[in-house]
């Protein structure tokens, strides 16, 4: 809990388990080294999630790029239609999904301070 994972971890674990199996995947809860932190900031990180907890099934679930996107003939690449349709958009379609692009704002993370 205390140590960062991988840029992509949650994009493997979502995306290539949870989602590809029909789960609908949250944002994670993100708590900045709570065993150094104090007895105070634990409570603060404690509450925040209760808080969500509460609220969660309001919250908006991650987006990932539908499987029809790819093309499962050759390797599960992106198919070029779809490429061509998101070439002149600001940012990629998600964290794996890049396309050489910024990621899409607020795409995969809900820190929690």
């Amino acid at each position: 809990m205390g140590k960062p994972l991988p840029a992509n971890s949650q994009t493997k674990a979502g995306n290539g388990i949870l989602n590809y199996c029909g789960f609908q995947v949250f944002a994670p809860q993100i708590f900045w080294d709570p065993a150094t932190g104090s007895p105070e900031s634990r409570s603060s990180m404690l509450e925040g999630w209760r808080t969500r907890l509460q609220n969660l099934c309001g919250e908006a679930t991650v987006y990932f790029a539908p499987l029809d996107y790819f093309d499962k003939e050759k390797g599960f690449l992106l198919k070029p239609e779809v490429k061509e349709k998101y070439a002149s958009k600001e940012s990629g379609l998600t964290v794996g999904i890049h396309m050489g692009k910024p990621l899409p704002a607020n795409s995969q993370t809900k820190a929690a301070v």
